[in-house]
């Protein structure tokens, strides 16, 4: 019974009388100790089993430098005492990376049990619990350290962590922040301002910076540097947000030259109106039906010095353009707010003119940076090019040289109206490590597209709003004036020769069938990103 009971316990048991004689030893103390079955029979001093233990190399560590243990006697001398303890429990290092728990009971009638376990994996977890707290502890010292405010939200955009700083920005303690969301501690507008751009940040996984005036608390005009970025492994992403204060260096004299903040050892331009001058001649026309955010986007225009107007809708689009081009009237860029009618983009298409299509919300916070990043890379080609050659083609032609296209700032673009399908493919694309966003529809693609120049397009075939061959060809056609090629990839649920014919003349470069494995999307994706495959069908 008692065999059976340790074997049960993955444990040795020792039983020994009053006179410390062994009683009973399990053989799976043959586990712990390298001694012979001999030195545990039944009949043998508990004291000749000790000292056959220490003989082995197997003895203990308790604690004592060994030259300060007494030797084999003074060991042994400690261990008889803990057996004879009426209780004792303790741990003890066994070699270099395992630990023995000792557990002996010397009952009133003198009989002595010891039960010996091995608890190298529990200790190892409970060593690296101690360091993990200690780590934890050591970071949460060094972020409530630092001058400027740093928050972390989970997935769910709940406050999972924030430092002193951004507890004294929201004048809030920690336990008030902590747990919560925007909604629940800040005004309502506030509070969806915050969650459009952090949803944001965790759909696409591109990093966001962008800049603000406020009143800080003595009523003064204060310029926040706010930097977002997603973290963390697939499943289990957080979204980190670092704010400062560059009020100071954004106000810089003119000649110490554009303010630059320095992070992680790269420079980040701050959003100061000197450092985004405009080009000379540029024009840039605004397309939104929204009468506010007309206003805030044409001061801002005319702060950065571009002459600059603004249509409301696709009938006034077409006659400015008509006007401008019998006028011999250059425009170096449509702005063109996602919510206008598609038949606006086909018309800036028809006429020859660069569009950049944003969204409500980059209208409002990224303009200038949007603007910068499509003129700035032209007017560097430009300024390659012959000056006489330049200007003639502008005035013959009517319409500027086909730019460079622009660097891709996205892994994937996925086009997929099922949920079940989003999901499979959002999984899967975190699980490989490209950055992605997900469209819905047509419509969505077309302008995720434009906005994020990803470097592949997977096109789901039947969409709500329009088939996925009519999304490849308007793709195809906005190349033919940006420049360019991105690969597409049309995605079937099923699939004839002629299906896939018909992908391929639409304009796309492959065809893959549902339903989607991780082996498939990634052999996909290579090829094109590693191997630059075009042209061939799954």
């Amino acid at each position: 019974m008692l065999e059976t009971l340790s074997e049960g316990l993955a444990a040795a048991i020792l039983i020994y009388d009053r006179n410390d004689l062994l009683v009973f030893a399990s053989h799976s103390i043959q586990q712990f100790f390298p001694v012979p079955a001999s030195a545990f029979s039944a009949g043998r001093r508990l004291r000749d089993f000790l000292g056959a233990v220490y003989d082995s190399g197997a003895c203990f560590a308790n604690g004592v430098p060994p030259d300060r243990t007494g030797g084999r006697e003074g060991w042994l001398s400690a261990q008889i005492a803990r057996h004879w303890k009426e209780r004792s429990d303790n741990v003890e290092r066994f070699g270099q990376d395992r630990w023995v728990r000792n557990v002996t009971r010397r009952l009133p009638t003198g009989y002595g049990i010891c039960l010996i376990r091995d608890v190298s994996e529990e200790t190892k977890r409970e060593n690296q619990q101690r360091i993990d707290l200690e780590r934890v502890q050591l970071t949460e010292d060094i972020l409530d350290s630092l001058p400027f405010p740093i928050s972390v939200k989970d997935r769910n955009l709940t406050y999972a962590a924030v430092n002193r700083a951004m507890c004294r920005l929201f004048r809030r303690e920690p336990e008030d922040i902590i747990g919560r969301t925007d909604r629940d501690i800040q005004p309502p507008h506030v509070a969806a301002a915050f969650e459009a751009s952090d949803r944001r940040v965790m759909d696409t996984g591109a990093p966001l910076h962008f800049t603000e005036r406020v009143k800080d608390d003595a009523g003064d005009d204060a310029l926040l540097f706010t930097q977002k970025w997603r973290v963390g492994k697939p499943g289990r992403s957080f979204l980190v947000t670092v704010t400062q204060d560059i009020t100071d260096l954004a106000e810089a004299p003119a000649s110490e030259g554009p303010a630059v903040v320095r992070n992680g050892g790269q420079p980040v331009r701050a959003l100061n109106y000197q450092t985004l001058q405009a080009l000379p001649g540029q024009r840039i026309l605004l397309v939104t039906a929204d009468g506010g955010l007309e206003a805030r986007a044409l001061r801002v225009l005319s702060r950065l010095g571009f002459d600059s107007c603004s249509v409301r809708n696709g009938r006034e689009l077409s006659a400015f353009l008509d006007v401008a081009r019998s006028s011999h009237v250059h425009i170096d860029l449509i702005v063109l707010d996602s919510d206008m009618d598609v038949a606006c983009l086909e018309l800036a298409e028809r006429h020859g003119v660069e569009t950049l299509a944003l969204d409500g919300w980059q209208i409002a916070n990224e303009l200038a940076f949007s603007i910068a990043r499509v003129l700035k890379p032209r007017d560097a080609e430009a300024r390659k090019a012959d000056p006489q050659e330049l200007e003639a083609a502008h005035v013959v032609a009517g319409k500027p040289p086909v730019p460079e296209p622009p660097a891709p700032s996205l892994d994937v673009l996925v086009v997929e109206d099922n949920d079940i399908n989003r999901i499979v493919f959002s999984q899967i694309l975190d699980g490989l490590g490209y950055s992605h966003v997900i469209a819905t529809s047509g419509e969505e693609a077309l302008r995720l597209w434009q906005e994020h120049a990803p470097r592949i397009v997977l096109l789901d075939t039947t969409l709500p709003d329009m088939p996925g061959g009519e999304v490849a060809r308007r793709i195809r056609r906005q190349e033919t004036v940006d420049g360019g090629r991105v690969p597409i990839v049309g995605v079937l649920a099923r699939a004839t020769d002629g299906d896939r014919e018909t992908c391929l003349l639409d304009g796309m470069d492959e065809v893959m069938m549902k339903p989607i494995s991780p082996d498939m999307l990634e052999g996909v994706i290579r090829r094109f990103f590693v191997e630059g495959m075009t042209g061939v069908a799954l």
